[in-house]
């Protein structure tokens, strides 16, 4: 746009507010969301989607636009007061609270994380053990299956104890 175009948008009247940061959550739709309480930790929590490496229960300068509906639009980054919460005015401390569901969302992630590997791991021994299979559907006394049992348990003693050393729990 020129410096002579009319616009019919009305700037934002930002201000600036102190908030404190909560840590992560799991958003509704199970995506991790960041924390961030208005009034310095005394008012709404807000989600939002990108994070800052803010430090849990730390104050924040936020900018802020504040609708006339009431909603509230943070924009920037934000900086830090290099002050922590203070609660004079309330009987609770939140850090501790904020700090435990900050962890929560940590266990929460890192389990997916191992149960991702975990499913790929499942899926690459389902394809190792593939042809083991093919011939095991051939088999068709319980003889025949009881030896091939016996040979593949037979098989795999062999590499678990080589030379007298247990591999078991290494």
């Amino acid at each position: 746009m020129s410096d002579d175009e009319q616009t019919t948008e009305k700037p934002l009247n930002l201000v600036e507010e102190r908030w404190a940061y909560a840590g992560r959550r799991i958003a509704a739709d199970g995506t991790v969301a960041y924390a961030w309480v208005e009034d310095e930790g005394r008012g709404n929590t807000y989600l939002l989607t990108k994070n800052y490496k803010a430090v849990i229960g730390y104050v924040y300068i936020r900018k802020v636009h504040r609708a006339d509906n009431g909603t509230a639009s943070i924009y920037g980054e934000p900086q830090i007061t290099g002050t922590s919460w203070s609660g004079a005015d309330r009987v609770e401390d939140p850090r501790p609270q904020w700090q435990a569901a900050d962890e929560a969302v940590g266990q929460f992630l890192l389990r997916k994380r191992l149960q991702n590997a975990a499913a790929k791991e499942a899926g690459d021994l389902d394809k190792i053990i593939a042809p083991l299979l093919q011939a095991a559907a051939q088999l068709r006394t319980a003889r025949e299956r009881d030896a091939m049992t016996a040979y593949v348990i037979g098989q795999m003693n062999k590499v678990w104890y080589v030379a007298g050393r247990s591999g078991i729990g290494r």
